[in-house]
């Protein structure tokens, strides 16, 4: 995309600018991080860039974007029409702009959070490949005949062998018990009234 000289101010984006998306799936975001010297952007992204560094924290506008897009908040009511964020819409909405420290820690948990949810997602995903490797190898052994079915069925575990599972009552602490018997039948008293 070719732009002149005189319009980079307009149609080229800064590290820390936030990049909007105006169709398809409106209001997805993401933030510039200055990959390349001089980056133009398309008419179909918003480009929102802070207008006082020290009181606007981009990182949150972005997680406010994430959400209000998440929940539907740029849907217009038009199903059957593809889905389509103007620059006027865009300067239409509020948003809440909390103090630049209050940003910042809410950026600070936000972004914590999704470390942990994400490493959480690589594990559960590492799992699910390694079982999945398990499970081809076992059928591969099963159907070579490597693996006897009915031998490894006799080795299995004994019922008995099994961690005995706890309920209710097994948790509760010394004289814990008239406590909830208590509850429960004062429970039971105000269901049958």
């Amino acid at each position: 995309m070719d732009i002149a000289p005189e319009e980079y101010g307009r149609y080229t984006v800064r590290r820390g600018d936030l990049l909007v998306c105006e169709g398809g799936e409106v209001g997805r975001c993401a933030i510039w991080s200055g990959e390349l010297e001089t980056c133009g952007f398309q008419k179909a992204l918003h480009r929102l860039r802070p207008r006082q560094s020290e009181r606007d924290v981009p990182r949150f506008m972005y997680y406010v974007l994430r959400v209000a897009a998440k929940g539907n908040a740029f849907n217009d009511g038009h199903q059957s029409t593809i889905a389509h964020l103007t620059g006027d819409k865009l300067r239409a909405y509020r948003f809440p702009f909390p103090s630049a420290q209050e940003q910042a820690d809410i950026v600070e948990y936000l972004d914590h959070s999704v470390l942990v949810v994400e490493d959480v997602i690589v594990s559960a995903q590492n799992e699910i490949s390694l079982l999945r490797e398990y499970r081809t190898r076992l059928i591969a052994d099963v159907v070579t005949g490597k693996l006897d079915v009915r031998v490894a069925a006799a080795n299995l575990p004994d019922e008995s062998d099994e961690p005995e599972v706890l309920d209710n009552s097994d948790t509760l602490a010394e004289g814990d018990e008239d406590t909830a018997d208590g509850d429960l039948g004062a429970a039971s008293e105000e269901t049958e009234a």
